[in-house]
């Protein structure tokens, strides 16, 4: 998803530029911005602490919750939420403990970070991932006689076992594998070129 991206990224350079009016509360980043010429909005300390900075973290936290409706990676949503998080603990629950400005500092750092890395590295959707065409033939390989013979492969389905028709091996997945094609085929598996996981298909027997 292309919004909530461009949310995301709107919503962590607004913390950042945020934090940096505040030189009574975050003296490094209001420095900072005095030499970008942002001291001038230090008259609303006020207002960046109390309604933006908490406005901007919570669109960022927002943004990366839907976005990971598209993309499904579980650790990026945990880096993405991660940042936000701390820039919203600090300002509602440890306020007046003393360490709770480097706890603030970190998740800016972090929202920063998880910014850069996602337009470096887009997260791509399940969606697109899914409308990838779909091989359905693998070149299959006996490890024993190197007979060779292009198999239709189920689209559903893990095959557990198959037997060569030259030197009538019964082979099965070598470990770590979900069947014979991701074992023994040059083409992995439909269920494996599809997002969802192949432990999650039924697996049936060729002989």
């Amino acid at each position: 998803m292309k919004i909530p991206g461009l949310f995301e990224k709107v919503g962590s350079l607004g913390t950042i530029v945020s934090a940096m009016g505040c030189p009574m509360c975050f003296p490094f980043l209001a420095s900072l911005g005095a030499s970008l010429g942002l001291g001038i909005f230090s008259a609303f300390e006020g207002l960046f602490i109390n309604k933006l900075i908490p406005l901007f973290a919570i669109i960022v936290l927002i943004s990366n919750l839907f976005a990971w409706i598209s993309h499904r990676q579980f650790l990026r949503l945990l880096w993405g939420v991660l940042g936000p998080l701390m820039v919203l603990a600090t300002l509602y629950l440890f306020w007046t403990d003393y360490w709770s400005t480097y706890m603030f500092y970190a998740g800016l750092m972090l929202m920063l970070i998880v910014s850069i890395w996602n337009m470096v590295s887009p997260p791509q959707s399940c969606t697109s991932v899914s409308n990838k065409v779909i091989i359905n033939k693998s070149l299959m390989t006996c490890p024993y006689c190197r007979h060779q013979k292009t198999e239709d492969m189920p689209t559903d389905a893990c095959l557990w076992f198959y037997e060569c028709e030259n030197c009538k091996t019964l082979l099965i997945p070598k470990k770590g594998d979900c069947c014979v094609f991701c074992s023994y085929g040059d083409i992995k598996c439909p269920p494996m070129q599809r997002p969802e996981s192949c432990c999650e298909i039924k697996r049936v027997g060729v002989t």
